[in-house]
């Protein structure tokens, strides 16, 4: 059985490129941390370690002005992550900013702020170097002056290396097999672009789109959609508008697939 995800322009832009990331990472989750604190700057940053698959973090930005930095370690340049802050269950402020910073602590590589639907994501950021090389990624409230009472950041570590997307894959049945990451490109505005992925129950799902690799500028809207192999649509992500990007998240997937 494969499950289907669906990415579709909804103005029309010819030849425009779209990087897809697809990540299944097993269960159980085998790093699960709390946050620790003094974590504010990446002199004093929490070291989540060298870990391959999916990080998480509870954790709170428990008053004003805090901030929490975490310092990670890749394996080599082919290796990078991406990293969701969910900030849902916050019964405080739910705006926050995630930022991933270079080994020097102050060189800024990424930033969002309300990126999905739950929160913020940082994605398909690389790591510059050897494993002994750490990046920083730093949480704080959009407002300096909220708290937020708890949030969740997951970080999934994982090889970044672009497959191609190879036409006819318009339909769930001629969808392209999917690995890590997928570098592809809309020819239309009628265009749409399938991928089939596989996995186990209770693996978690991410689903992380691109809009605009290349950073040359993009007003292109995409639609994200998740579907289960009988066709009915799971989850769907339209949230940031035209050059933006869209996610998924699925904590953890119910059944085989």
């Amino acid at each position: 059985m494969n499950q289907t995800t669906n990415a579709q322009s909804q103005i029309k832009l010819l030849l425009h490129r779209i990087c897809l990331v697809l990540l299944l990472t097993g269960t159980p989750m085998a790093y699960a941390l709390n946050e620790s604190e003094p974590n504010d700057t990446p002199a004093s940053a929490q070291d989540l370690g060298k870990q391959q698959g999916l990080t998480s973090v509870s954790g709170s930005i428990g008053i004003a002005g805090d901030t929490d930095v975490f310092e990670v370690h890749g394996f080599n340049p082919f290796w990078g992550f991406v990293a969701v802050l969910d900030t849902s269950a916050s019964t405080t402020d739910k705006l926050a900013k995630l930022s991933v910073y270079g080994s020097d602590g102050s060189t800024l590589l990424q930033q969002d702020q309300n990126g999905w639907k739950n929160g913020s994501v940082l994605a398909w950021q690389h790591f510059q170097t050897g494993s002994d090389t750490p990046i920083y990624i730093k949480v704080e409230a959009v407002d300096s002056g909220s708290t937020i009472s708890g949030y969740t950041l997951r970080i999934y570590i994982t090889s970044i290396g672009y497959a191609g997307e190879n036409e006819q894959n318009d339909t769930p049945e001629t969808g392209n097999i999917s690995s890590n990451s997928h570098l592809g490109e809309l020819s239309g505005d009628t265009d749409i672009d399938c991928f089939r992925l596989s996995g186990n129950e209770n693996d978690n799902l991410i689903l992380a789109l691109r809009a605009d690799p290349e950073n040359d500028g993009s007003n292109t809207d995409f639609i994200l959609s998740l579907y289960d192999d009988s066709g009915n649509l799971l989850q769907v992500a339209d949230h940031n508008g035209p050059g933006g990007n869209e996610y998924i998240d699925t904590l953890p997937i119910s059944r085989a697939i």
